[in-house]
């Protein structure tokens, strides 16, 4: 590419999705634990390092937090980290929050309070080879 960079291909991996007018309790992960291949996750499991990139909107607003635990499974660390600097997301306003993982992460989400999900969309981008 004459002049500028070749950044490769992305691929955009979708991990998770919840239901429209799905409600939620308060302080409780959203996805439950999976299997895969006999290992048993406490939530969505990381298999490629990249951008976690999850959209969310929800009524009434409520603070939004990331449950990720590091170090899976020899070492696991949980560390829950709020999104938005700690404040309640804005109700029916949609956001988009990108944060970035290694293999070996497991993901979920919790919402500060009881509320109702009118999105929340997850992704992992992934950088291919050029």
């Amino acid at each position: 590419m004459k002049g500028g960079f070749d950044y490769g291909r992305w691929y955009l991996q979708p991990i998770g999705s919840v239901p429209f007018g799905t409600p939620v309790p308060a302080n409780t992960d959203i996805f439950p634990a999976v299997t895969v291949a006999g290992v048993a996750y406490p939530g969505i499991p990381i298999f490629e390092t990249g951008i976690l990139r999850v959209i969310v909107a929800v009524n009434p607003g409520v603070v939004f937090n990331l449950n990720l635990t590091r170090g899976f499974p020899a070492a696991p660390v949980a560390i829950v980290q709020s999104y938005n600097a700690g404040a309640a997301l804005v109700a029916n306003c949609l956001y988009l929050f990108d944060v970035p993982v290694q293999a070996g992460d497991v993901v979920n989400w919790q919402f500060g309070a009881i509320t109702t999900i009118n999105i929340l969309d997850a992704y992992v981008t992934i950088m291919m080879g050029p």
